[in-house]
């Protein structure tokens, strides 16, 4: 942006006759686009309105949903479609300095577009009829919100104290606090090195607060202790103190730093001035936000990038792995008007309101006849899946089928439907990982096509022991040409539709079983219970289904039998709602 002073606001005025040049149109641009975005940097809040989740598709792409955000300066970052990208092609990834965090950040950028011939212009290419409003992508080896940046401008200060290879020390001390409540300091320690002890030890005075004796903030960390930010804090009672203007030092005019073998003592000059006030925090915070000047205010030089999470890797030589992203806090996001009065109302609810008991007699049969005509044709449908990987074979081949051991499928006795999907990830992969193929039914029908597959001709079959709970599965085809390992995806859905209920939340007779899945040792007991929608007890009835699958009292006591298998149960209510259970019985 090269100017975020955008007022005094300008428009233009026109007239008949009125010679019109680039100026005037730019600044008609201008007017509007400036008056909107202050709107929305004052009124609406710098973050994510809505959307830009972020996933990992595989170990080292990410994929980044559609949606909408504010910068800084009020302009808005839209995300139209989703975008896949590889992390080592974003700017700020280093190969050659890998770290293990990273924070993916969404700036608003500019593209010229349609280039065009200017009858103005005697040379060159022409320019370009149109701006494209779009997105650029960066990582960040660290990153501080706009709401972090307001809170120090209102709230707190940080002091750096120390910064070497193996550590970094920062202070956080609040500039105000009411004497109704307390006085928190923090310590962050940036253990940047493992394998050698640490320790960190100052003190903190003060006049009014710290009176009787200092503030000790001690940090130790042992040579086993991983690397990471730690935060050490205390607490300090504002009781009996008056509104005053205290000063907090560091006791001695030093602190001490131990690294390994090394002990440093840093000396510091720390003069720290706290307002204790009498008042609530929050009016002191509102009266400190409107007296900030408007030019301060206006034309703060903030960061310009939103962040969208925080990527976790696994270094791996001269290459990496995703681990995990963390979803941004909720302070990174801009709540609407009427979310912000949902809340309100929730937030001042009575968190301890006593339920208001109504009487009201219902026709159990008229109710039962209600809830049955509504499910009639409805049944409960569990759903299992699960991959698994064909090895490849050694040595000379003579198999014509390969056979996979038993598998459980973790759903227990009873019919169910098997399908299977062959998977294709070739040794070389494009840069979104989009010639990664998944086959359903016969690949061959794919072949002399542009979607053929580069794997041997297989095929998939399944078979399922209905009794035991598990499945096998063979392979078959062209053995011989297996070059790597093959996975196969699997999907089996189990339904029970004597049942003749869904799981529907809005069912008045609902019972829940609990623990469901219930896990126990071979003849050890195990007491289940069963609740109603309300999460009180309710009266039912309880049964095995499966042979040899042990017992179960009316009390719920569940009796193992001696051998391992998943194993189904059930509770009936008094009412006539059936709800199923598993119990896995297993050695540990």
């Amino acid at each position: 942006m090269k100017n975020d002073k955008i007022y005094p606001f300008t428009r233009n005025r026109y007239f008949y006759g009125k010679l019109l040049t680039v100026r005037d149109f730019e600044i008609e641009q201008r007017y509007f686009n400036d008056k909107r975005r202050m709107i929305n940097r004052l009124a609406v809040g710098t973050g994510i309105l809505s959307g830009l989740d972020v996933v990992a598709v595989n170990d080292r792409t990410l994929s980044i949903d559609p949606g909408i955000a504010i910068d800084s300066y009020g302009r808005e970052i839209i995300v139209s479609v989703p975008a896949m990208h590889m992390l080592s092609d974003l700017e700020g990834f280093d190969q050659e300095n890998l770290s293990d965090t990273y924070y993916l950040c969404i700036e608003y950028a500019e593209q010229p577009e349609e280039l065009v011939h200017s009858v103005a212009q005697t040379s060159g290419d022409g320019e370009y009829a149109r701006m494209n409003e779009t997105y650029s992508l960066s990582l960040k080896k660290d990153y501080r919100s706009s709401v972090q940046t307001l809170k120090e401008k209102l709230l707190l200060t940080r002091y750096p104290l120390y910064s070497s290879d193996e550590i970094d020390l920062e202070l956080t001390l609040y500039d105000l606090t009411s004497t109704k409540g307390t006085y928190d300091v923090s310590l962050t320690v940036n253990r940047k090195s493992e394998g050698i002890p640490m320790h960190v030890s100052l003190a903190l005075e003060g006049t009014y607060m710290m009176r009787t004796q200092p503030l000790k903030l001690d940090f130790n960390a042992d040579d086993k202790c991983p690397y990471g930010i730690y935060t050490v804090s205390k607490t300090v009672s504002m009781q009996d103190i008056q509104p005053v203007v205290d000063t907090i030092t560091l006791s001695g005019g030093s602190f001490n730093v131990t690294t390994g073998q090394r002990e440093i003592e840093r000396a510091i000059e720390l003069r720290h001035q706290v307002e204790i006030i009498n008042d609530t925090l929050s009016s002191a915070l509102h009266k400190r936000y409107y007296e900030l000047p408007f030019d301060e205010l206006i034309q703060s030089k903030q960061d310009q990038t939103i962040c969208l999470g925080k990527i976790n890797l696994i270094p791996a030589g001269e290459t990496y792995l995703i681990d995990g992203i963390d979803k941004p806090d909720t302070s990174a996001f801009v709540v609407p008007q009427a979310l912000r009065h949902i809340l309100s109302e929730l937030d001042n609810k009575p968190l301890t309101q006593e339920p208001v008991k109504q009487e009201i007699e219902l026709d159990d049969r008229l109710l039962q006849e209600t809830v049955d005509n509504k499910l009639r044709s409805a049944r409960i449908s569990n759903v299992r899946t699960g991959i698994y990987t064909f090895d490849q074979p050694e040595g000379r081949i003579q198999e014509k089928v390969l056979f996979s051991e038993e598998i459980e499928h973790g759903l227990g006795r009873g019919e169910g439907f098997l399908t299977f999907a062959l998977e294709h990830e070739p040794d070389v992969g494009d840069e979104y990982g989009s010639a990664r193929q998944v086959f359903f039914g016969d690949p061959s029908v794919f072949e002399d096509s542009a979607y053929t597959s580069e794997q041997p001709d297989l095929k998939v079959s399944g078979v399922l022991y209905p009794n035991k709970g598990s499945f096998r599965m063979a392979l078959s085809g062209a053995i011989k040409e297996i070059d790597q390992p093959v996975r196969i995806r699997w999907r089996l859905e189990k339904s029970t539709p004597e049942t003749n209920q869904p799981l529907a939340d809005d069912n008045p007779l609902r019972i829940e079983i609990q623990p469901n899945p219930g896990h126990i040792l071979p003849r050890q007991t195990l007491l289940l219970k069963a609740i109603d929608k309300d999460g009180e007890p309710a009266v039912c009835t309880w049964a095995v289904t499966d042979d040899g699958a042990g017992s179960i009292d009316e009390n719920g006591l569940y009796s193992a039998p001696a051998k391992e298998g998943v194993y189904t149960i059930t509770a009936t209510s008094d009412k006539g709602y059936v709800s199923t259970g598993y119990i896995v019985v297993e050695n540990d």
